[in-house]
């Protein structure tokens, strides 16, 4: 990895972040810039209480979107797996929940991804997609789009990083892998996601040696999600904007996999919380960390002594390495 991609107090030891872009400097020259904006912008929008919502997309947003649209070998995204489904979804989703995806997509400050080429693949058909939308949604045509959704494809073009993203994932997870975000909102911090791991953050917090870790003594508010499948309950959908709403929460960790989609363009109507998509950063504070994933190579989890781990679903493997055991 170049300097230019390093983050104070995180390392990275995974060959994929020794390859690649990571070795371009012109994949993302801004990134020590964009890392110091992002901190001031949050901080800013903090003291002022005003919304600022940061949403990640990866693989499995792509997955869920191009489903419908057929293949086109112009595009530049790639499928690498089919275990996205059942995780996320059924595969029977209404064009409503889509409707929604690209209403989420479209209501954000801000969009990130990781840094990597298939990721800038993903992005640039889901950004593709997301105009497609925008366009036909301005000539109230929608239901033209729905019907032949081949007409997502259409004037498909290659864009710039700059043109997909924001500023790269990476700088988020390097600010939680370095605890910059845990401490500089300590003990204000609500978390949205997999109810197993929101339980086991719980748990861990009974421990003084974990709150010490992560420089937090406790997070205010918890809103579960289901740990698959969240975005075809509609139930959930209201539980989850209700908790929200009569919360006094200011700022929001997301990590819940794309199920966020269904209800990210709501949230500003409901509240002024900043909202931060931290993916797998969510995974790290629920200390079951995969140490590869990038900046989190010297993470260190913490493991709850006989608590059943099965019923959790894991997003990669958790490094038990080096665990500390409370």
């Amino acid at each position: 990895m170049l300097n230019k991609y390093t983050i104070s107090g995180t390392s990275n030891i995974d060959s994929e972040q020794a390859s690649g872009p990571y070795l371009d400097e012109n994949f993302w020259p801004t990134f020590q810039e964009d890392m110091e904006n992002f901190k001031k912008n949050i901080k800013n929008h903090f003291e002022n209480n005003t919304s600022y919502h940061v949403l990640r997309v990866g693989h499995a947003e792509y997955c869920f979107l191009s489903r419908i649209v057929p293949d086109d070998t112009s595009r530049q995204g790639k499928l690498i797996t089919k275990q996205i489904l059942p995780r996320h979804y059924s595969g029977k989703q209404t064009i409503k929940q889509y409707i929604d995806c690209y209403e989420s997509l479209l209501s954000v400050d801000c969009i990130t991804t990781q840094i990597g080429w298939d990721f800038k693949g993903w992005l640039n058909d889901i950004i593709h997609f997301r105009d497609q939308y925008k366009l036909f949604k301005q000539s109230n045509n929608l239901t033209e789009l729905f019907n032949h959704t081949h007409l997502f494809n259409k004037n498909y073009k290659i864009r710039s990083q700059s043109e997909l993203m924001n500023f790269p994932l990476d700088i988020i997870y390097g600010l939680i892998a370095n605890k910059w975000l845990l401490k500089e909102f300590k003990n204000q911090i609500g978390l949205i996601g997999n109810e197993k791991k929101l339980e086991l953050i719980k748990k861990l917090l009974e421990h003084n040696e974990y709150k010490k870790y992560i420089e937090n003594d406790y997070f205010i508010e918890y809103v579960n999600v289901p740990q698959r499948q969240a975005i075809e309950d509609d139930n959930i959908e209201k539980k989850i904007l209700e908790q929200i709403k009569n919360s006094k929460c200011k700022i929001f960790f997301v990590g819940m996999g794309m199920a966020k989609l269904k209800f990210f363009n709501k949230i500003r109507k409901i509240t002024n919380a900043i909202i931060i998509d931290v993916g797998y950063g969510l995974d790290a504070i629920a200390g079951v960390c995969d140490c590869n994933r990038p900046y989190f190579g010297s993470w260190q989890n913490y493991k709850l002594n006989n608590y059943n781990y099965s019923h959790i679903d894991m997003c990669g493997s958790p490094s038990w390495n080096n665990v500390i055991t409370i």
